[in-house]
């Protein structure tokens, strides 16, 4: 069951002691009615454990009788709408299932991917850093959308001026820290950079960086378009 159902649905997990089997199960069978719902397919989320009821004490002393409170109309799920996390409760019944996926999974499923296109595009500034420069950059593998943004106006203040960096720091380990923290552990091997790093790089020395650096990627965007010109005036020559 619990095979069939996560190759329907990506990206489910679940806590070890949440009954997920039974869950899994009771999707799988109002598989039809939820497979109409464009996020049942795409959603990512995860299943916990519910809380039994809590039990109370009569307050009556010539009783001791203990009674259960009754279940909480609380919907069971919850959503982080910064990172876009949904946690679902194992006791989810089909309907309050499909309520969900009308109603909530949606603006989920949107969040969702706006917070993986943002880690991707933060992964993929970071690796042309490293490939540019022979720096390596430590970061989490799932970080915060915080993060996500932190990381990626810090790699884009030092690909202003990559090569000022690249000669110093080739091979080393460079590490974001908190603001205004500059740290060098030399026994293992790793530099800490503040994550405002924006605000110390306003000398003359970084000025003239920066402007080289736009002069080459700009020859680097046009040297296509002159190798077509090329070969096209080059076609047009008769030898």
């Amino acid at each position: 069951i619990r095979d069939r159902y996560q190759r329907r649905v990506h990206g489910v997990t679940f806590d070890e002691d949440a009954n997920y089997l039974d869950f899994a199960e009771r999707i799988c069978k109002q598989y039809k009615m939820y497979k109409s719902c464009p996020a049942f397919p795409h959603l990512a989320f995860h299943v916990t454990a519910t809380q039994p009821p809590a039990v109370t004490t009569s307050e009556d002393p010539g009783t001791s009788q203990n009674h259960e409170e009754p279940a909480s109309d609380i919907v069971p799920w919850t959503y982080d709408p910064e990172s876009g996390k949904v946690t679902i409760k194992d006791s989810c019944t089909p309907g309050q299932f499909l309520t969900f996926l009308r109603e909530l999974a949606p603006r989920a499923m949107k969040r969702q991917k706006q917070v993986l296109d943002e880690l991707s595009s933060m992964t993929e500034n970071a690796m042309q850093f490293m490939n540019r420069t022979g720096i390596e950059l430590e970061f989490p593998s799932d970080p915060t959308p915080q993060r996500v943004q932190e990381t990626k106006r810090f790699v884009e203040v030092l690909m202003k001026t990559p090569e000022l960096y690249s000669p110093l720091l080739r091979g080393v380990s460079l590490r974001i820290g908190a603001p205004r923290e500059y740290f060098v552990d030399a026994d293992h091997g790793y530099l800490v950079l503040p994550k405002d790093l924006d605000h110390d790089v306003i000398l003359p020395i970084h000025e003239r960086a920066a402007l080289r650096e736009r002069m080459r990627r700009r020859i680097v965007k046009l040297r296509h378009f002159w190798f077509l010109l090329f070969i096209t005036l080059a076609a047009d020559i008769e030898w």
